[in-house]
């Protein structure tokens, strides 16, 4: 589980999203973007806020919409780590082009260690 909290002065979102048989997908993670220090390019994004996104029009609605609202959003993301698995999103990332999403708020994450582990 990832939390993004908005903070004034810290790191834009830079987040490039794509969707692909019904998931969505990290497509763009700009350098030094606060996506770029807890998401890859090919992790799958679940959920937002509990709500299940397979379109990346809605996700980037709920995470618009949150951290506009509330000044915070979380994610359930899932990682590629199979040799299948990476191969496939690989594929599905190169297949269709997305729209791009980059928000211009910046955000900070407040993440816990039992809830949030990513796997390299």
């Amino acid at each position: 589980l990832a939390k993004l909290v908005w903070q004034p002065n810290g790191p834009k979102l830079g987040l490039g999203i794509k969707h692909f048989q019904n998931r969505v997908l990290v497509s763009r993670c700009d350098p030094g973007s606060l996506s770029s220090t807890q998401l890859a390019v090919g992790d799958h994004i679940i959920d937002i806020d509990g709500v299940p996104v397979t379109d990346k029009d809605v996700a980037r609605d709920l995470l618009i919409k949150a951290l506009q609202e509330k000044k915070e959003v979380s994610a359930v993301v899932e990682r590629p780590e199979t040799m299948e698995a990476k191969h496939w999103t690989q594929q599905a990332l190169v297949t269709q082009d997305g729209d791009q999403f980059s928000h211009r708020e910046r955000v900070e994450v407040v993440s816990s260690k039992a809830s949030f582990d990513f796997k390299s």
